[in-house]
């Protein structure tokens, strides 16, 4: 269909010259005229040549080939046909493989810690909780890396991709080696024309690349994403409010947890921490961005997402928030028996702080993919995030209190005095959380710049603007 198309395309390109009638004089703007109706119709016809279009009952199975400029200029039909291989994101093959790398790891890092830390502390993840951590793990990893890999992080799915000439063989073996730990990441390498099929559900196909324009154009001006003002100080009292909730909730679910026989159980807090990230990011992410975390709000300034002269005053409101709601739960809570609901480490502080590392780590990767790029679901960024930190304080919290949050340890020790072992939940989420940014930021890739990702992204479109 397309060949029939160009052909059909290529015969109208001969463009009759416009002559001024009445004058013996041509018109001087003629040939440029004539000249980008004749680039416009190549440029067509080319498109038709490297388009596959079928259409379906409900969906559009959309076949993009690349070609290069260079050796195949669109005006040559049979050489583009003889180009079978591209990607449509332009993903380099080396960023697919650390996102399996990256994924693959957590998932097995996650799932088999849940495992231990049931095995040693007394059955307390269960085996419900250890079925929702492997369960709420891989959801969160495709939702992170899907759009960017593909999300295997299985060698069976791979081979069986492949099988149903759906994935190419000649990456199977690098990726089954990558997920046996056996692959040589200094041998590898790649040339970046992969080609992938995507199927659209919908009538409009987002976040191509775009074409070579036929004719030198201007670029659109800018517009902005944000289409109403909120005044800093309704961002610094949605982190403050937002900080208070967060806190008060999780850290009460603790205090009643202790204080009435281990009712809510392991799992129960670790719900109610998740749920409570979920329902804050929904209520105030447009405002603040909810960031709730000094660590999160660090890694965003770091990697230029976040302005500088703004992070002291979000720190200050999160620390404030959390000293509040740590109050307020002392004063209800002051009975005989004084429950610290703070952050310790149960064994040793280095343990505690590779843990408090790789899980902040970990849940920045995810709200780096979730909330920032715009090729993932960012309306389900709430959900992600939320899960992932229901899962982290479900393998992590019988060993270091799973805080993930410098102001979530602060609070708390400020109104108890208790500060044995502060240092480890004060760096290691934030060289977890600045890795964690780093790393996505390393796999992902897109044809706008990181700015304008961060203003089309729905979880943090309050936070884009200066």
């Amino acid at each position: 269909m397309s060949s029939s198309v160009g052909n059909r395309l290529r015969e109208g390109n001969m463009v009759r010259k416009p002559v001024c009638r009445g004058s013996s004089r041509r018109d001087p703007f003629a040939t440029e005229r004539m000249r980008r109706m004749t680039s416009a119709s190549n440029y067509l016809a080319y498109m038709a040549d490297i388009l596959s279009i079928d259409i379906g009952d409900n969906e559009v199975a959309l076949t993009v080939k690349h070609i290069d400029p260079v050796q195949n200029p669109p005006s040559s039909s049979s050489n583009a046909n003889k180009n079978d291989s591209g990607c449509f994101f332009s993903v380099p093959f080396t960023q697919k493989l650390i996102a399996e790398v990256v994924g693959t790891y957590l998932l097995i890092f996650v799932g088999c810690a849940s495992v231990l830390v049931n095995e040693n502390y007394d059955k307390v993840v269960t085996l419900p909780g250890i079925a929702m951590v492997w369960g709420l793990t891989v959801m969160i990893l495709v939702y992170s890396l899907g759009h960017i890999s593909g999300a295997h992080f299985n060698p069976a799915v791979s081979i069986a991709f492949a099988t149903c000439n759906r994935f190419s063989w000649k990456h199977v073996r690098t990726r089954v080696l990558i997920k046996c730990r056996i692959l040589n990441m200094a041998e590898s390498s790649s040339n970046g024309n992969h080609g992938i099929s995507l199927t659209v559900k919908d009538d409009s196909i987002q976040n191509s690349p775009c074409p070579p324009c036929p004719s030198p154009c201007k670029p659109k001006p800018e517009t902005p994403a944000i289409t109403f003002s909120v005044l800093f100080m309704q961002k610094i009292m949605a982190e403050v409010v937002g900080t208070y909730f967060l806190i008060f909730a999780g850290c009460a679910s603790v205090v009643v947890n202790t204080e009435f026989h281990k009712v809510v159980t392991l799992p129960g807090i670790s719900i109610v921490w998740g749920l409570a990230v979920m329902v804050l990011v929904y209520s105030v992410g447009h405002i603040s961005g909810a960031h709730f975390n000094p660590s999160v709000t660090i890694a965003f300034a770091t990697c230029k997402r976040f302005p500088w002269k703004q992070v002291p005053a979000y720190i200050v409101a999160q620390v404030l928030g959390s000293t509040l709601a740590a109050g307020t739960l002392r004063l209800l809570f002051d009975g005989k028996q004084k429950v610290f609901f703070g952050t310790i480490p149960a064994g040793s502080n280095m343990q505690s702080f590779v843990l408090e590392f790789i899980i902040t780590f970990y849940l920045m990767f995810v709200i780096s993919g979730v909330a920032t790029d715009n090729r993932a679901i960012g309306e389900l960024a709430g959900l992600a995030v939320g899960s992932t930190v229901l899962l982290n304080v479900m393998f992590a919290g019988p060993i270091s209190g799973a805080s993930m949050n410098p102001a979530r340890s602060l609070g708390p020790a400020i109104v108890s005095s208790q500060y044995k072992g502060l240092w480890i939940y004060m760096f290691a989420p934030i060289l977890g959380a600045v890795c964690g940014a780093l790393v996505y930021n390393m796999v992902r890739y897109t044809d706008k710049p990181l700015r304008e990702i961060t203003k089309s992204a729905s979880f943090l479109k309050a936070t884009s603007r200066a």
